[in-house]
Parts: structure tokens; C-alpha cells; sequence
């Protein structure tokens, strides 16, 4: 039926075009949808206004952004799209537009033509009502365009074409709103669970139909995204009788949308409009089984190949390097592979010198880091200050792509590229050698192990180059980087094997609870022996714990802040989640080391990163207060909802 219709209905001649306008509906399906929750769903919580709650913080998250797609078919680009939302007014009235633009390269009767559409979908500002919409394509061969605009009046749609004819067709699901359009989106940030479905109505403006559909989570993953450890729903969406898996970010960005062979992928604007480039190379390469407790690693050695010849992977600092043949390579990482690159008298010119893309001598560069590094004696010191400053100021951010670093401080978010970028210009405006590197990095999922795109960068201390990773507040790297001077063209169908690991050492559960147990019978000389032989040999658990006994001053040992920090401050680097928060009220309080709220930050930022709930807190209040780190409500909302749902959980 065509429920009384006056114009005749638009035939598409070109297959391809077909696919491309159902996968790139599944777009606005994704971000528009209206729900009715079956028996397993956790439906969000009821509002009374459209844009109050869940849907006032999906406006203040998204308004005004772009988000950017490639167009795949069997593995290749043929297309790119993006869409956004921004407020207007039309007609007197405060709306919001959603827009999504689409360009692909297709065939049509054996000529080459470029597609292009513009979708609009306007809802009230104050109700959320949908109010109208447009769409409007063309094709270059043929010259041919297409489109209408409607709108809503009385209970019906009012289309009028381009040629200005109109027709009317009654709206079929009343009270149809932004928040129900964005349900989907709304309902990954209610932290669904897996089994949990959703039915509801999808609308299409081509069409003027709304169509039902239902999804069901069937998967929840972790996954690594430029540096950022990132939640993937896996999602089975069923529309018109077509199956679709769509995996949506826990920060509610729709990331990837399979349909058959065609897919399209989140990017970045430059990679998503070049068809000769494609996020494929930072998807995951899998290997076989998992490293457990990466953070104790020490050495792993890995065997690297590729079906085709490979690039030189060249020796870098804990990175050694044997090439077995064209397509094979033996790569060891840690300290014991005893690598340490000297710096050239050449690298002190070229890796300190400032330039466009590391603007080290404008003035507001150069004085940010005289501030950041004031008090800093050595070498060390001061990267320990660029450290902690670039991992608190810039919020992680794993779709930025500024390439200007005045503009990265004030946008004050950045992928693991912008942290590595402004960490190499502040350390180059302090005087120190500094440039970045890039490559892979073992991502710990359980499920699908392996190892993902990363940057990070190295500095020159003591005549050498060393890595640190400004990102992941690492001032020595723990070794799971694999350096490529050329990532983009190395990765693709890279394989990699674990041949072997090494670890450093950790306590049996017996000799742990013979600590314990010399702490029952009060016999605390003997205890703290106990811990400090544990320590010397390097468990993270021991050293927390001898730590504690420094600060506490009880039971053994005389009281002594610096003793605390020393062995603290071990265990921290090894991740123990109770360390860095301990390492963090240590900075804060000044105790054993001179007070600084950078520092303290810095350490509960990484302690709430390893799900310490009281680190994670004292973040929020610091978001929410601006206080060393951006003044960020979302960031502390998000913070103290985390942290409201888990102590929920754990009661």
C-alpha cells in the first residue's frame, strides 16, 4: 500500500545504491529509534520532560558534533557519510536538526557515479516533538536529483517535492520525539546487559514510514581505541526482515554497522574522505592466548609475520630485533633485551628544535612549561612533571584529531596521538630531546587478546632515549609496545605469536599469608621482615603493604614518609590499584613529598582507572571542581554514577 499516496514511487535502478541507502538508514535508525521495552529490558528512567535526565545529557554530550563513517564493501572504501545535530530556528520555533551527509562511488549501467544525499529530521527544542524533515539526492550520472520536504499539520504528513507538488499521508505513531529518535543511544548509557531487548519504531523520511524493529544485546566487550580502554555493545538489530550487527561505545557513538558484505566504520574526517586510507589497521590483531597480569610483565618475545614482505622493524629503547626473513621477525621486548639507543649529538639539535607541528618556542608554550617544570632539578623530574600535567589536562578523547597543539590545550581532549604531541612539545620547551613513536600495544582482553594501534613517545635522559607513555601516565614503559616507524602500512594482516614471557616476581598465596599470619601473633619484627624480603624481590603486594607500614608507624617500624613513598611508589608502577590511591592522599598531603594536587590527581586517576572506588570519587569532585584537571561535569557525573552503581552492586 502506499496509503493514498499521490506520487509515483521513486524505482531504484542501481543495486548498489540500493545497499547504500538501506545501510546508511541503519544510521539513522541506530540514532533514532522509539522504544517499547520487552519483559528482559532495563528500560531507563522515566522524565518528564524530553530533553530532563538521560536526554538532557546526551544534548550537552553530542550538540554540535560531527561524527564521521567510511563506506566498505568486501573490505573496500566506496563511500564516506557523517551526521550531527544543532539547534536553529525555523518558523519561530527553537528546533534541533539532526543532519547525515552521504558521498559513495558506485556503478550504474557500467559508468562510474558519484551519489550524494542530505537528510534533515527537526524536532521542537522544547517538546522533542519531530515537526518535519527533508531529504535530497543526486547522482552525477544522468544528472539526476531527488527529494522532498514534510511536514507535520493535524495528524498528517504535508510532502511537497521538488517540483512543488504536494501530497499528504497520515502520521501512523503519534508522539513520536528526539528522546524516542535516540533511544538506542540512551539506552547502551543505561548499561544494558546481555539478553536484554528493546522493540520500537524507526522513522524514514524517503519514505515517510515508520518501521518496527526490535534489538538485543548479545555481546559486551572491552576493547582499546588510540590508548583508551573503551566498552563495545555488540547489537543484533532485525528491520524490515534484514538481521544488521551494530557495535555501539559505551559513551553511546555508534562505531561500526555490518549489513552482508557492507559495513561502515567510525573515523576521523581525513581518514573516513580518503579512499585510500582506513581504520582497519587499529582494529585489534589477535593472537591466540591472553597475557595474564601484563603490568608484571618484564619480557615478552614475540614472532611477527606477514603473508607478503615486511617492513624493517627497527631496534628501539627495550626493543630488540632479529630479522628471520622477508616476511619474518623475532621481536623482544623489556629490559632484558638491554636496548638502549644512544643520543647522537645530531638528536639534540633536531629533537629539541621547535617547529610547526611542535610549536616549543611560542611564548605560550614556552611559559606553560616553565610553570609545569618550575621546581624540577633533574632530568627526571621534569618528565615526571610534563608526565603528570599532560595526563591530567587532557581528557581522553579517542576520536580527536587536532593537529595544532595550542589547539589541543584549549580543546583540552585527545586521543593517545595528542597526549604524545603535547607531551613532545612541552619536554622540547623545557630543553629536553623528545619525539614521538607509534605502533602497536597488547590490549588485555580476556575474550579476543591481541594487539591494537598506540602512540606514545620517547625522551632523551642521560645520553639515551627512553619511552614514556603520556597517555597511560607511564614514565617507563612497561614492555607490550611494539614500535613500526610505519604503522599504516605494516599492520594490515600483520601476524603476531607470543614465543615467550617473563615476569616479575610475585609472592606465593602461602608466603602472603604468612605475612598475615605473623601480624595476628603480634610478632611484627619478624612481619616486617617478612615484607621487606618479599619487596627487595619485587611483589607489588609486599611493597604495598611495607609501604603502609612506613606511613602508619606502627606495629615494627618507626614512622617515615619517605620510606612510605619509595615502597608505595613501587607497587604503584606495577598498577596495584591501593598504592596509586595511597600515592595519591601521600602528594596530597605532602607527606614524604612536597605537596601537589598534579601529582595527587595523577595517581587517583590511575587507581580509579583499576577500580579503586574512593580514587574514582575523589576524580569526580576534582572534574567537577576544575581543580588540576578540566572543570568537566560529564566526566564527573559519569564518575560518581560509576561509583553510586558499584557500591549498589557490592552492598
Amino acid at each position: 500500500e502506499n496509503n493514498n499516496m499521490s506520487a509515483e514511487p521513486h524505482v531504484h535502478k542501481n543495486p548498489m545504491a540500493l545497499q547504500l541507502m538501506v545501510i546508511c538508514y541503519i544510521v539513522v535508525v541506530l540514532i533514532g529509534c522509539s522504544p517499547e521495552m520487552s519483559e528482559t529490558t532495563r528500560p531507563a528512567s522515566k522524565t518528564k520532560s524530553t530533553f530532563s535526565g538521560e536526554g538532557e545529557q546526551y544534548i550537552n554530550r553530542f550538540l554540535n558534533k560531527k561524527f564521521w563513517y567510511g563506506l566498505y564493501i568486501e573490505g573496500k572504501k566506496f563511500g564516506y557519510m557523517n551526521y550531527g545535530f544543532y539547534s536553529k530556528q525555523k518558523d519561530q520555533k527553537n528546533v534541533i536538526v539532526l543532519e547525515t551527509n552521504t558521498t559513495a562511488n558506485t556503478a550504474i549501467e557500467g559508468q562510474e557515479s558519484t551519489s550524494k544525499s542530505v537528510e534533515k529530521i527537526i524536532f521542537d527544542k522544547e517538546s522533542g516533538e519531530l515537526l518535519g524533515c527533508s531529504v535530497e539526492s543526486n547522482e552525477s550520472v544522468g544528472n539526476k536529483n531527488d527529494g522532498h520536504t514534510a511536514v507535520k499539520n493535524n495528524g498528517v504528513w504535508v510532502i511537497t517535492d521538488q517540483a512543488g507538488k504536494k501530497r499528504e499521508t497520515p502520521v501512523s505513531v503519534e508522539n513520536y520525539n528526539f528522546k524516542g529518535f535516540f533511544a538506542d543511544d540512551i539506552w547502551v548509557s543505561s548499561r544494558p546487559q546481555i539478553g536484554d531487548k528493546m522493540k520500537g519504531h524507526a522513522f524514514e523520511c524517503e519514505t515517510m514510514e515508520y518501521f518496527e524493529y526490535t534489538s538485543e544485546i548479545i555481546a559486551i566487550e572491552p576493547t582499546l581505541i588510540s590508548g583508551s580502554r573503551v566498552k563495545v555493545y555488540d547489537i543484533l538489530l532485525n528491520l524490515k526482515e534484514t538481521a544488521i550487527t551494530l557495535k555501539i561505545l559505551e559513551d553511546s557513538r555508534l562505531w561500526s554497522t555490518q549489513l552482508g558484505e557492507m559495513e561502515f566504520r567510525l573515523e576521523s574526517e581525513n581518514i573516513a574522505k580518503n579512499n585510500l586510507l582506513s581504520m582497519d589497521v587499529f582494529k585489534p590483531i589477535q593472537i591466540k592466548n591472553p597475557i595474564d597480569d601484563y603490568e608484571r610483565l618484564n619480557f615478552v618475545k614475540l614472532k611477527i609475520s606477514k603473508d607478503q614482505p615486511l617492513s624493517d622493524i627497527q631496534e628501539s629503547f627495550q626493543q630488540g630485533v632479529v630479522k628471520n626473513d622477508e616476511n619474518t621477525f623475532t621481536v623482544s621486548l623489556g629490559s632484558k633485551t638491554a636496548i638502549r639507543q644512544k643520543l647522537q649529538q645530531s638528536d639534540y639539535e633536531k629533537y629539541v628544535a621547535a617547529s610547526f607541528e611542535y610549536p616549543a618556542d611560542q611564548l605560550e608554550i614556552s611559559n606553560l612549561a616553565r610553570k609545569i617544570t618550575g621546581n624540577a632539578k633533574t632530568e627526571d623530574e621534569k618528565i615526571w612533571s610534563i608526565l603528570t600535567f599532560t595526563s591530567n589536562t587532557l581528557i581522553d578523547d579517542y576520536w580527536s584529531n587536532s593537529q595544532n597543539v595550542l589547539e589541543i590545550l584549549r580543546s583540552q581532549k585527545g586521543d593517545c596521538s595528542e597526549h604524545a604531541k603535547l607531551f613532545v612539545t612541552l619536554a622540547r620547551a623545557a630543553g629536553l630531546p623528545a619525539r614521538e613513536a607509534s605502533g602497536l600495544v597488547y590490549n588485555n582482553d580476556e575474550e579476543k587478546p591481541g594487539f591494537s594501534g598506540h602512540a606514545w613517545a620517547e625522551v632523551g635522559v642521560d645520553g639515551h632515549w627512553v619511552g614514556v607513555d603520556p597517555m597511560w601516565g607511564e614514565r617507563v614503559i612497561t614492555p607490550i609496545r611494539i614500535k613500526f616507524n610505519d604503522l599504516a602500512s605494516t599492520v594490515s594482516k600483520l601476524k603476531i605469536e607470543i614465543l615467550e614471557t617473563q615476569y616479575n616476581f610475585k609472592a606465593s598465596d602461602e608466603e602472603i599469608e604468612r605475612g598475615r599470619e605473623l601480624n595476628d601473633k603480634k610478632d611484627y619484627e619478624t612481619e616486617i621482615t617478612h615484607w621487606r624480603a618479599l619487596s627487595e624481590k619485587g611483589d607489588a603486594f609486599a611493597q604495598f603493604k611495607l609501604g603502609y607500614k612506613y606511613y602508619s608507624g606502627a606495629q615494627g617500624v618507626p614512622k617515615d614518609y619517605k620510606a612510605a613513598l619509595k615502597w608505595t611508589h613501587r607497587a604503584a608502577e606495577q598498577g596495584h590499584a591501593l598504592a596509586q590511591h595511597n600515592l595519591g592522599i601521600f602528594h596530597a598531603n605532602g607527606e614524604g613529598v612536597e605537596a601537589s594536587l598534579r601529582d595527587s590527581i595523577f595517581w587517583f586517576n590511575k587507581a580509579a582507572n583499576n577500580g579503586d572506588l574512593q580514587s574514582a570519587y575523589y576524580l569526580a569532585e576534582a572534574y567537577e571542581k576544575g581543580e588540576s584537571v578540566p572543570k568537566n561535569r560529564e566526566m564527573a557525573f559519569d564518575l560518581y554514577k560509576e561509583v553510586a552503581l558499584e557500591a549498589l552492586l557490592s552492598e
